[in-house]
């Protein structure tokens, strides 16, 4: 096997893990917490996913572009203070304004968001010190253990305090700051014996703050765009909680959770793989091949199993995590488009940051993400439907993905029939899938028959795309 493909099965291993977890998990959580306390937890993971992806401002990705350890140690440096800067900064803020808003309704959620966002920024910015360190000398094997670690001592440690304390927005909350931190732990070793020794030997102010000029374009661009695209994903359910209450926005995030997390999971590792590898070999024919192999075959690997959601959501929901969840199935209907949009096409984000073309990618960005939410907050005031407000986020998603992708590969510069490869492979598999459904309908097949068929044909077309992209990537790449 090709070095790559072994990078990339390692960290495939450890984020397909990491979803095993929380999956196995989720039906239990559900039986345990309530829409309204998941809600209220939702609303504070939400502000702090906002805010995660610039911990460090965005210069931890430069860690992995300079070819000299003693050239990435300031960088790394820069990276720890800003994180630190963040949580003292956040601290104080949030301190303030519990005391101005107390005995309103935003009271509960200030209390929330001071319990876990400093923490959480803190450890963030350690963790993706130690990730992006890793990806420098390829050492795969360290986040692939601590992505898994933290999602199983994560649901662990929410169903522990919520079964044997109380079922609570903190106890959720608590158990998300043992998951990070126990990442941060398992990533130790790479800090201890490597990062931090690199910094205290390389890292005087004047080459921290020389780094901090350099590559100056990550916070002024990378960053904003980072926070435009989780403002994207987390802003949707702050406008449901406005809009509809808590318990609409606790059903929305469980839809959200169970469509969303775990296909960006998988594509964040593809991301990983695809930067460290590409970031010094982007022009080589190689690349190209890998990257129409996995937009040509990624929507028969993942597609069905979202038609599937889109079909059968709201049973499915309803026995898997309780009858009190079935509004979250029909939610997670009408995101699975959005999500397999997402999926397929956001790995190739690190295309921008190769080419230096940052700000193109938050200008793009930055007008869907405000387009997206309007349309959302707009629909939801005027109908007061929550189904019709959502139907609207996920068609702006999936254009917004769409246009992402072909100009990606235009300053790749790609062959543009990568395009449209792609979004013919899509509708390919949707009229297959579609297709079974309706020669299963017209047979008067029952709804339990239905869905096993459909079971079975998106198992056998995962098992068959996986065979056919390995064999195309391990043998020419």
């Amino acid at each position: 096997m090709s070095r790559a493909y072994k990078h990339g099965a390692m960290l495939l291993t450890g984020t397909i893990a990491a979803q095993v977890f929380p999956a196995l998990a989720a039906p239990l959580i559900t039986r345990v917490y309530h829409p309204l306390e998941f809600g209220a937890f939702a609303v504070a993971t939400a502000a702090f996913g906002v805010l995660a992806p610039v911990a460090c401002l965005r210069y931890d990705i430069a860690i992995v572009l300079p070819e000299r350890d003693e050239q990435a140690a300031p960088i790394a440096g820069l990276c720890l203070a800003i994180s630190v800067a963040w949580a003292i900064a956040l601290t104080m803020t949030l301190l303030v304004a519990e005391h101005y808003i107390h005995g309103t309704r935003y009271h509960e959620v200030a209390l929330l968001l001071l319990a876990m966002v400093p923490a959480s920024l803190f450890l963030q910015g350690c963790q993706l010190v130690a990730q992006n360190w890793s990806l420098r000398v390829e050492n795969f094997r360290a986040i692939a253990l601590a992505t898994a670690a933290q999602a199983l001592v994560t649901v662990l440690c929410q169903l522990i305090f919520g079964e044997f304390r109380a079922p609570s927005a903190f106890a959720l909350i608590a158990g998300t700051l043992v998951g990070n931190a126990t990442a941060v732990l398992v990533l130790m070793p790479v800090l201890a014996r490597t990062v931090l020794p690199a910094i205290y030997a390389h890292s005087p102010r004047a080459r921290i703050a020389a780094a901090a000029r350099e590559y100056l374009r990550f916070p002024l661009i990378t960053g904003p765009y980072a926070f435009f695209g989780q403002a994207q994903v987390r802003g949707a359910l702050l406008i449901l909680e406005y809009c509809a209450g808590a318990a609409i926005a606790g059903q929305y995030a469980l839809a959200q959770r169970i469509t969303f997390v775990p296909v960006v999971t998988v594509a964040a590792a593809m991301s990983q793989v695809f930067y460290s590898r590409a970031a010094r070999r982007m022009n080589e024919p190689r690349t190209e091949h890998v990257v129409r192999t996995l937009l040509g075959v990624g929507p028969w690997i993942m597609g069905p199993a979202f038609m599937l959601l889109m079909l059968f959501g709201t049973p499915i929901f309803a026995l898997i995590f309780g009858a009190q969840w079935a509004e979250s199935g029909r939610l997670a209907g009408i995101l699975a488009a959005a999500s397999l949009a997402r999926s397929a096409t956001s790995w190739l984000d690190r295309i921008f940051d190769i080419r230096a073309k940052q700000h193109l990618a938050l200008a793009v960005e930055a007008v869907f993400a405000v387009l997206g939410l309007l349309a959302m907050y707009v629909v939801l005031r005027r109908t007061h439907n929550v189904s019709a407000g959502v139907t609207a986020y996920a068609i702006a998603t999936v254009m917004f993905y769409i246009v992402w992708m072909v100009i990606a590969l235009r300053i790749a510069p790609f062959s543009e029939r990568i395009s449209l490869e792609f979004l013919v492979s899509t509708l390919l598999m949707i009229v297959v899938v579609l297709g079974l459904y309706e020669l299963l309908l017209r047979l008067r097949v029952p709804p339990a028959g239905r869905f096993a068929g459909l079971a079975l044909l998106t198992v056998v077309l995962a098992m068959v795309g996986l065979k056919y992209c390995f064999a195309r990537l391990t043998r020419d790449w």
